[in-house]
């Protein structure tokens, strides 16, 4: 390539990069910085040992033009950002979560049923580095976001935009979304010190006990955090990406969730569209959208109903008749939201816990909880009714409620115990996946959860299925005990609870469930055989008075070891197998 071809190149890329608007050679130059500072700073740890190679990309000297320094392509305003990650530094999360590994962007043969959870540990001085940039309305408003969008400070500095929808030169989002998000940014950042929230990072997911460190947080109430794991995120979401990397088609048939729509009536914020749809909408600043259920496959150990439940019981029940595709396809799915939108304060549907790893943007993550865990399911309820409806209850929310807010960036993800309630906000576009599950230690959470989706369901959650899947899991769970390893713990009030969402299943059928009957089964006999023994092992005649025992004292504590060895002896009936 001779002299002249480069300059000519050169001044085509500065033409170019001229021509674009200001607010987008800002993003841009803000990027190109981003990724100088990280290359500095692998360079820095790769000399003091805290990497094994650095495997940067070769330099070329100083730049002495910023503008015609950044990665960009003259065809395309989709930017590839963190491609700079060494193979060497990245580590298997195999055994806790299923997702797909970013060490390529090519297209999948179809889901694995347990591929591993790769992930960049980086060197201290670059961990959360994404953390760094506190001004998140840089490039967004008036392109992505409405021009007049007011912003909001955040405890943890962090600067984001402010839900606006204008009509008639009023934001119809003032009153409820508005202050909703104004409450989230006034409540405390939740840091390592937290006692209610269990901080990790991604070289604690290498440990060996880590299954089980999680699953007594969860246990306890505890939801989980963990940061550090770096992935190759794009700057901009597009049809293609989801396509290629996640296997979303453009044309999928979605129901959207509609900020405006919200605002006239709350109960349906629901429209008809497509993936297309949402991603074209996100460069309209007029709407606020986003998707809650997108298909997707994900989590693996922590999951006792697909790890015990279906994996270990077809011996001793065979599956022959149809089962609903919700007990399968439910369980993982993905969010992918326009900049803007609020999830106000609830609780996942059907008592299950969850896991939502970031894949794309960002989010600032609320986890409530009640000061006093004292009170009854009553008073649980009423709590929970006025936070839900915070902007009519500002004084009583602050008075009963404590929170505390996590910002999660690419690659971060949480993991919540059944009924944790949590609010969220996404000021800038985003794409995140998840899965839910159910755990044997926590199963006291899943019965209150899904006890209030009996009274309250349609305030509060804000994803419930024609079809609740709970039942039949939490059956094949219970098949599954007399056989279940004795390394895995069984908690009194935890196993109680299984065996009562078991036995008086129709009473935690949720209030908006289509199909409020309870459908015959195959497992129905066999799993009420199972727990009504362990109901009686546990010293409880009546299986009436089950719900006593569990409504009153705290309703988050697990309970009690159980005593593996007798429990095994006392369901010797169904151990035995069919020769």
């Amino acid at each position: 390539m001779t002299e002249n071809t480069v300059q000519s190149a050169t001044a085509r890329r500065r033409k170019w990069f001229q021509s674009l608007p200001e607010a987008r050679r800002l993003e841009i130059r803000a990027k190109d910085r981003l990724r100088k500072k990280k290359e500095r700073a692998m360079k820095r740890a790769y000399r003091n040992g805290l990497v094994q190679d650095a495997s940067l990309p070769p330099q070329d000297g100083p730049s002495t033009d910023m503008e015609m320094n950044v990665d960009f392509q003259e065809e395309s305003d989709t930017h590839q950002i963190d491609s700079t990650r060494p193979r060497q530094n990245r580590v298997s999360f195999s055994g806790i979560v299923q997702v797909d590994s970013d060490e390529s962007d090519g297209e999948r043969d179809g889901p694995s049923d347990a591929p591993d959870f790769e992930c960049y540990i980086a060197p201290p001085d670059v961990q959360m580095d994404h953390q760094d940039s506190k001004d998140m309305t840089v490039g967004i408003i008036g392109r992505k976001v409405h021009e007049q969008s007011g912003t909001v400070r955040w405890q943890d500095g962090r600067i984001t935009v402010l839900p606006t929808i204008m009509k008639n030169g009023v934001n119809i989002c003032e009153s409820g979304d508005v202050e909703v998000v104004k409450f989230f940014a006034s409540l405390q950042e939740s840091t390592q010190l937290s006692q209610h929230v269990l901080h990790l990072s991604a070289a604690d997911m290498q440990r060996d006990d880590i299954v089980e460190t999680i699953e007594f947080a969860l246990r306890d109430n505890k939801p989980v955090v963990v940061r550090g794991n770096a992935i190759n995120a794009p700057s901009e979401i597009t049809t293609e990406w989801l396509d290629r990397k996640f296997g979303i088609s453009p044309d999928m048939p979605v129901s959207i969730h509609d900020a405006e729509a919200r605002v006239a009536d709350s109960a349906h914020p629901h429209k008809a569209g497509t993936i297309s749809m949402l991603v074209d909408g996100m460069s309209d600043p007029t709407k606020i959208q986003c998707v809650l259920d997108l298909p997707y496959a994900g989590v693996r150990n922590l999951d006792h109903g697909r790890r015990f439940g279906w994996s270990q019981t077809s011996q001793q029940c065979p599956i022959y008749e149809a089962v609903h595709p919700d007990n399968f396809i439910s369980h993982f799915w993905a969010l992918l939201h326009q900049a803007g939108y609020v999830s106000f304060a609830h609780h996942d549907a059907d008592g299950v816990a969850t896991y939502v790893r970031i894949e794309s943007g960002g989010k600032m993550w609320i986890f409530f909880r009640l000061k006093s865990q004292k009170g009854g399911r009553t008073a649980y309820a009423n709590a929970m009714m006025k936070l839900v409806d915070y902007p009519n209850n500002k004084e009583e929310v602050r008075k009963l409620w404590d929170a505390e807010v996590v910002y999660l960036g690419p690659g971060d993800f949480v993991i919540q115990p059944p009924g944790q309630v949590h609010g969220a906000y996404t000021p800038v576009e985003g794409f995140a996946t998840g899965g839910s599950f159910y755990n044997l230690a926590s199963m006291h959470h899943s019965e209150r959860a899904r006890y209030m989706d009996r009274k309250k369901a349609e305030f509060l959650t804000n994803q419930t299925h024609a079809y609740s899947y709970a039942l039949e899991t939490m059956r094949r769970i219970a098949i599954a005990i007399p056989h279940i390893s004795k390394r895995i713990p069984l908690y009194r009030r935890s196993i109680l609870s299984l065996c009562l969402m078991v036995i008086k299943c129709q009473d935690y059928v949720a209030a908006d469930a289509v199909q409020r009957n309870i459908m015959p089964s195959e497992t129905a006999v066999l799993a009420e055989a199972i727990c009504k023994s362990i109901v009686s092992f546990l010293g409880i005649k009546n299986v009436g008075s089950i719900s006593m025992t569990l409504f009153r004292d705290r309703q988050d504590i697990a309970g009690d070891p159980v005593d593996r060895d007798m429990l095994c002896t006392h369901l010797e009936l169904f151990r035995v197998l069919d020769v």
